[in-house]
């Protein structure tokens, strides 16, 4: 079972975490991601979400493998943490590919346990479409809780200006 699996790894030395819930109650499992979701920030560690498996092992041979997963564990994932911080620049760099990409620079900013400074903006017609502007202050969080990105507009400011595309290229400095 699950509990004898838990038991095993505590007696031998495994970090594992306090928490686990046995239970076959639809509502006390959801009633447990969210005290899970409510103490994510007091974590010592960073999770974006919590797993949900079948505790019974007969029962996890009949429901069997998809060529990646498990079809008897379920990945139950967090809605992603958004914060607001001052968009202090936009840079231009050239990607391995040759592309030019704008890079948010970001007032620092704590986001998921990371100081957040910069963000990616994929490209210069998503920049006019949020209608992001440097020093406004955006929304920002991390993408599957990994890649700090802009989600919108917080607030322009009266120093709010816009975001001017490159005519020269910022390496080679050629048209």
């Amino acid at each position: 079972s699950g509990k004898e699996m838990i038991d095993f790894l505590k007696e031998n030395k495994f970090k594992i975490s306090d928490y686990y819930l046995l239970t076959d109650d639809k509502n006390q499992l959801i009633k447990s991601l969210d005290n899970i979701q409510e103490k994510r920030p007091k974590l010592d560690f960073l999770i974006d979400g919590a797993v949900i498996k079948v505790n019974d092992t007969a029962l996890r041979e009949v429901l069997g493998f998809t060529e990646k997963f498990p079809r008897w564990a379920m990945a139950f994932k967090f809605p992603a943490e958004e914060v607001t911080t001052t968009l202090l620049d936009v840079i231009w760099q050239v990607s391995r590919t040759g592309k030019i990409n704008p890079i948010a620079i970001l007032d620092p900013v704590d986001l998921a346990g990371v100081t957040v400074s910069r963000a990616t903006l994929s490209n210069y017609s998503e920049i006019k479409r949020k209608d992001i502007k440097i020093n406004s202050r955006v929304f920002i969080r991390r993408s599957n809780d990994v890649i700090p990105e802009i989600t919108g507009i917080a607030e322009h400011t009266d120093k709010s200006v816009d975001v001017v595309a490159p005519v020269v290229c910022p390496a080679c400095g050629s048209k």
